[in-house]
């Protein structure tokens, strides 16, 4: 993040944590982006992004889906990758974001009663299914590890095709 002779700027609004209106610089399009994911990735949804055009500031439209390539690239792409397809259109991004972040109280955000409630029941599923809970194996130490006998996959190759196999684990397991 740099100040000499900026082209972008990210405007933090309105953040509970933030006393003053808070406004960051930079001269790359990259590290405007890699700080939205960080903004985003902390629970701060509101923020505008401006980019220099000429001698003006323009704000760029944006939603937080923006700033991924896909849903795998998301903090927890289960839950987006259920959220998203499902709610947008009824739901402004902002809000699907932070359902998919775990952030229940964003239902009460969602003034459309039969959009709600679907929510609602896919949030339900996401939270019994653990969608952000990390299992206990990843905790452990060594967990980083990918290879060796006690990875929880490993790679197959059988009949010519090659994939993955996922060993499957009971919540007893976890």
């Amino acid at each position: 993040m740099t100040c000499n002779n900026p082209d972008w700027r990210i405007t933090v609004n309105n953040h509970p944590e933030l006393e003053d209106l808070q406004t960051y610089h930079f001269d790359d399009e990259s590290d405007v982006e890699s700080f939205a994911q960080g903004l985003l990735c902390e629970g701060i949804t509101e923020f505008s992004l401006y980019h220099k055009d000429g001698e003006e500031w323009v704000e760029q439209e944006t939603n937080p889906y923006d700033f991924f390539t896909t849903i795998d690239d998301t903090p927890f792409p289960l839950a987006h990758g259920q959220l998203l397809p499902n709610l947008s259109g009824d739901v402004a991004p902002e809000i699907i974001w932070s359902l998919a972040q775990g952030d229940k109280d964003a239902l009460d955000s969602i003034d459309n009663e039969p959009a709600r409630s679907k929510a609602e029941r896919i949030f339900e599923l996401l939270t019994e299914s653990g969608a952000w809970d990390e299992p206990e194996f990843l905790l452990q130490e060594g967990c980083g590890e990918i290879f060796g006998d006690e990875a929880p996959w490993r790679w197959e190759d059988s009949d010519g095709i090659s994939g993955i196999e996922i060993d499957t684990l009971t919540l007893e397991e976890l």
